[in-house]
């Protein structure tokens, strides 16, 4: 049985047929090996005071925002696939931000990302999420970040 994995490469191209493979999510600076069903919770922090939000991100195929929320008036945003799976804990400057119930779906670098508008945005460190399980890989156009291996 071959073992493949999910790494985070720059390549641009179609791909041609179905794949299908057994994918395993691991963290890139904290090496979390992952299973569906699991949890995760991705860290966020700034020394920046000035910040008016904060913001999470996903790419795997394409760049998504799965949770935004505005620190005055504390309204959060949430992409709908995590609505009923997702929260944050502690202060706006240094926030949890905890995922349940992981899919293959939810496979993707993650980053958060503090908002001063019209002013330089800071970038907090991202993190490689892979979920072990079956990804199946449809024909289709797919940017950014994606190469699959076996071994």
């Amino acid at each position: 049985k071959c073992q493949c994995y999910v790494s985070l490469v720059l390549v641009t191209g179609v791909v041609e047929s179905f794949l299908k493979v057994t994918v395993q999510l691991y963290s890139a600076s904290l090496c979390n090996m992952m299973s569906e069903g699991d949890n995760i919770t991705i860290h966020c922090s700034t020394s920046q005071t000035d910040r008016e939000s904060i913001t999470l991100f996903r790419r795997f195929t394409k760049e998504t925002e799965v949770f935004n929320l505005y620190k005055e008036t504390k309204k959060v945003t949430l992409q709908d696939e995590f609505k009923s799976r997702m929260y944050n804990e502690g202060e706006f400057h240094n926030m949890s931000l905890t995922i349940k119930h992981l899919t293959t779906e939810d496979s993707g670098v993650y980053w958060c990302t503090y908002i001063r508008f019209n002013k330089a945005n800071i970038e907090a460190e991202s993190v490689l999420l892979v979920v072990t399980g079956e990804l199946i890989i449809k024909r289709g156009k797919y940017y950014g970040q994606s190469c699959v291996f076996c071994v």
